[in-house]
């Protein structure tokens, strides 16, 4: 990944890590289970981005220090929320910025959360 890449790109080099891409694998018969010897890798998996990120929250009114592609996330299936944040004068090396702010990131992942009905 180059330096200024978005949240998209940093969604795919996480699946990529755990997708094992470009890492050799020793095929096992099937009625052994594998188990990994020094110098041995794991199998490559072929999970999509979306089933090891699913959301991605971000601060609002931040000045994008990785660039939020809401709609390339969403291609991906990956939900974006806008959390409310604080400004905060000391934030970004003393520069200024803002913060997360913490009751906007309790009531976002709430949101999340199914109710005990949905359970």
């Amino acid at each position: 990944m180059s330096p200024g890449g978005g949240a998209a790109d940093y969604v795919h080099a996480i699946a990529q890590a755990l997708n094992r891409e470009g890492q050799q694998h020793q095929e096992h018969e099937q009625h052994e289970p594998p188990q990994l010897q020094r110098g041995q890798h794991a199998q490559q998996l072929s999970h999509q981005a979306c089933d090891y990120v699913s959301v991605l929250f971000y601060p609002q009114g931040a000045k994008a220090q990785i660039p939020v592609d809401r709609a390339e996330l969403g291609r991906l299936g990956i939900r974006v929320v806008e959390v409310p944040s604080i400004s905060d004068p000391n934030a970004e090396g003393g520069g200024g910025g803002v913060r997360y702010d913490p009751q906007g990131v309790v009531d976002a992942l709430l949101e999340l959360m199914p109710s005990k009905d949905e359970i």
